[in-house]
């Protein structure tokens, strides 16, 4: 039992590992739309900068992750699709052999 912990655990940081530089892309690109869009917005700033920073982080990141739902959604329904078509054509070549 203690094996599969220990690779379960090096499963688990391996994983983390190697999002971790995407995680930090994805983070760096959201601050950096945020700051633009907030000097945009009000480009002689604000009298609560923090607040509506905070403001606008969350509704970036709630919107990445809307995102990332439909592009999972999608994925597996293409998936689905491909192995429908798959079984179709091994149903066919059973009935059908050539």
């Amino acid at each position: 039992m203690k094996y599969l912990a220990l690779i379960r655990r090096k499963l688990v940081l391996h994983f983390i590992n190697s999002v971790n530089g995407w995680n930090k892309e994805f983070h760096d690109a959201t601050e950096a739309r945020v700051m633009l869009e907030y000097k945009k917005t009000y480009p002689n700033g604000t009298g609560e900068p923090e607040k509506i920073i905070n403001d606008m982080r969350t509704f970036y990141y709630m919107r990445i992750a809307a995102t990332a739902n439909i592009l999972l959604a999608g994925m597996a329904v293409l998936v689905s699709f491909v192995a429908l078509a798959v079984s179709f054509i091994a149903l066919y070549q059973t009935y059908y052999p050539t």
